[in-house]
């Protein structure tokens, strides 16, 4: 069932569906620079909650977006800067890679660069005319593959951070 014109019906159909499905929602908050007719902050549900952004924007209302970020923790943080910027850009470039292969149509970015990277963000861009529930829950099934492909990155390089167990380590958050 694609969707109809009315803005209001996008919203409320997008967010039925993601209810109906288990996902928590939350009315996203004003962010600097950011111009939305609406938008949510979307939470998967367990076992991997993930939080995805669902929003219009108003400088392309013919567009729903759907981002989600990955902050890398301090101790991968610190692991990366440590590396020579070789192996650093090495290490980014196969995981921009990596995740291209499970995204060919999302823009992906590294920030603030790729000789000091601190988080990834992954934006899905859907035209809203085309927007159907199976399509809203692929797309964010994909951003969650994402995801774990950050994390899963970032273990197999730094199994062990500063002598830690694995499973004590602090994992890459969600922005």
């Amino acid at each position: 069932m694609v969707l109809g014109k009315k803005e209001d019906d996008v919203e409320k159909k997008i967010t039925s569906w993601l209810i109906e499905e288990g996902f928590r929602i939350a009315k996203l908050e004003k962010a600097p620079g950011l111009e939305v007719s609406w938008g949510y902050n979307i939470f998967t549900p367990p076992p991997t909650e993930v939080n995805v952004k669902i929003f219009q924007p108003k400088s392309f209302p013919s567009q729903i977006v759907l981002l989600m970020g990955v902050s890398f923790s301090k101790p991968h943080q610190e692991e990366l800067v440590r590396l020579s910027i070789d192996e650093r850009i090495k290490f980014m470039s196969t995981l921009l890679i990596d995740l291209t292969k499970i995204c060919p149509v999302c823009r992906i970015g590294v920030q603030p660069n790729m000789a000091t990277p601190q988080a990834i963000i992954v934006t899905r861009i859907l035209m809203k005319d085309e927007v159907t529930k199976s399509l809203v829950l692929d797309e964010i099934t994909r951003l969650v593959n994402c995801f774990l492909v950050v994390n899963a990155s970032l273990w197999k390089r730094f199994p062990r951070i500063k002598g830690a167990e694995v499973q004590k380590q602090a994992p890459p958050t969600v922005m």
